[in-house]
């Protein structure tokens, strides 16, 4: 059989990842605030964790979500809309401060993988 494509989920099967949360709560509220909406730091970190506590809920039951939706739900949380530049602004600070590292195998396994 030939291997047409390979679909791989980088989250934990071939690299770990970290956030460094402090970073990312302060540039969110720097987006919020840059689109003129006041909020406080203390409610937005709660907001976020809501947030990422659904999502927690909804892996659990075998779903995923966008990181939009988990995001518009914390906006949501906060009484403010799920904007769509928000959000887009939102997911590129995510990608920005998101530090992923590949495990050692990570070459090898895609070697392989591209040899068949």
């Amino acid at each position: 059989m030939v291997v047409k494509a390979v679909i791989l989920d980088f989250g934990g099967t071939l690299a770990s990842g970290e956030m460094d949360w402090q970073d990312f709560h302060l540039g969110v509220l720097g987006i919020l605030r840059g689109q003129g909406y006041t909020v406080e730091l203390k409610k937005l970190k709660k907001a976020i964790g809501a947030a990422l506590n659904r999502l927690k809920r909804i892996r659990a039951q075998g779903k995923d979500t966008t990181i939009e939706d988990v995001y518009g739900h914390a906006l949501g949380k906060l009484g403010l809309p799920p904007d769509e530049e928000i959000l887009e602004m939102i997911h590129d600070l995510f990608k920005e401060l998101y530090v992923s590292t590949f495990y050692p195998c990570t070459e090898e396994v895609l070697e392989e993988l591209a040899g068949r």
